[in-house]
């Protein structure tokens, strides 16, 4: 069987001219403008389906292994662009060595390609179950929902701009050890736990600095107001503290210890001063004279 060379050459010489022809039937059709801007329109919606938004916000999240956390696990991880996001079991290792983990998360995620990774944004409400927080010094369980507008540092991940709202609810702290200045030395105050039945945080971050607008937790075991800031730092222990907590006298975890810090309360408030890093909090105590200031 002979190939004949010159009818290949001639059919795709004219194979141009038969899409043209082809194409201006199609133009010429009733509607054809519509039927094809209809075909682009679902082609968009088909790209906005089928975009592998997990796996890219997974690499996202693994980038900062190393920088702002030292590891991280996702292993149940069910996102949908449309409803809730469903996390499972995940775990973190900051660079201090001091660990999260949650058992169920929640997120409703407001994420596109362009916010994600031109804008570096991650916008989202959230709801995290029995929320666990363990350093050398506390454990918390805790439960909470709100809502984040972050914008991140490409090179950190670390917050720069926007807003932090958390509602906290039934949780507990355990504190290992907590010495604060008192009258006569240090005071080692032996608290076992600390039962939080309702708390509400509003912050603002603004050139990676938090600001605590408003900081309330509630409870028969601690009543208090907190205000301050934290200006971050990519090594987590380096953050620097400038905080105020506005301790209500009658909460039960002073019971023991009212007669000794008597000289420290004013309108039944205690009000304690945290300076210095997230590594090596400095604490001290207003005399009741110096609270106005």
């Amino acid at each position: 069987m002979k190939i004949n060379i010159k009818s290949i050459v001639s059919s795709i010489k004219l194979l141009p001219s038969g899409i043209k022809e082809h194409f201006k039937t199609i133009y010429n059709l009733p509607h054809s403008g519509k039927y094809f801007l209809l075909s682009i329109l679902f082609f968009i919606v088909f790209l906005i389906l089928t975009f592998p938004y997990d796996f890219l916000i997974k690499k996202k999240i693994y980038e900062y292994e190393g920088k702002t956390f030292r590891s991280i696990d996702i292993p149940g991880f069910d996102f949908s662009i449309f409803g809730e996001t469903y996390i499972d079991n995940l775990n973190i290792v900051f660079n201090n060595s001091n660990e999260l983990s949650c058992k169920n998360a929640i997120l409703n995620i407001a994420l596109n390609p362009v916010t994600l990774f031109l804008k570096n944004r991650l916008k989202s409400d959230f709801q995290f179950d029995s929320l666990k927080y363990i350093t050398k010094e506390i454990e918390a369980l805790i439960n909470i929902n709100g809502n984040i507008d972050l914008t991140l540092d490409r090179q950190s991940g670390l917050p720069q701009q926007g807003s932090v709202k958390i509602i906290l609810s039934d949780s507990v702290i355990k504190i290992n050890s907590l010495s604060i200045p008192g009258p006569m030395g240090p005071m080692n105050l032996k608290i076992e736990s600390i039962n939080i039945q309702s708390g509400n945080l509003d912050s603002k971050i603004t050139n990676g600095t938090i600001s605590l607008n408003v900081f309330k937790l509630s409870g028969n075991d601690l009543s208090c107001d907190i205000s301050g800031t934290i200006e971050l730092s990519n090594i987590t222990n380096n953050s620097k503290l400038n905080i105020t907590v506005n301790l209500d006298s009658e909460s039960s975890i002073i019971d023991q210890y009212r007669d000794l810090l008597g000289a420290y309360i004013k309108d039944n408030v205690l009000t304690l001063k945290i300076k210095g890093t997230l590594g090596r909090p400095e604490l001290a105590l207003n005399r009741a004279d110096k609270n106005e200031n």
